[in-house]
């Protein structure tokens, strides 16, 4: 399982390191383990103070999130930094929404 930066998650999401080190914690703790991800999403939800935690589906049925490829927190804005879990990868990330889906790597399967 792959995870951002606390530099990272400071940069992107405007918060103190305070916040990102509780961030990456909530990240790390998740583990693999579907339920704690939704958990620990709840909380990094309440971290960055967004409007709560959505999903974009994917193209490809995966397996315990059925067609849902992304979850992240809402900023309100596609261009807002946010945390970003990709289900199929199981990679956690410190980025935008819209700069997420627009990655080649990502296109296909978010069409």
């Amino acid at each position: 399982m792959g995870y951002p930066s606390i530099k990272r998650i400071m940069q992107v999401c405007n918060v103190g390191q305070d916040t990102a080190k509780k961030i990456r914690g909530l990240m790390e703790n998740a583990c693999e383990v579907p339920a704690r991800v939704d958990k620990a999403f709840d909380a990094i939800d309440k971290q960055l103070e967004t409007f709560g935690v959505e999903a974009v589906r994917d193209n490809d049925w995966a397996h315990f999130y059925g067609d849902i490829g992304l979850l992240y927190c809402n900023a309100g804005d596609s261009y807002a930094g946010t945390i970003l879990y990709d289900t199929r990868n199981e990679q956690w990330h410190a980025t935008t929404l819209g700069d997420l889906l627009e990655r080649p790597s990502m296109a296909k399967r978010f069409e």
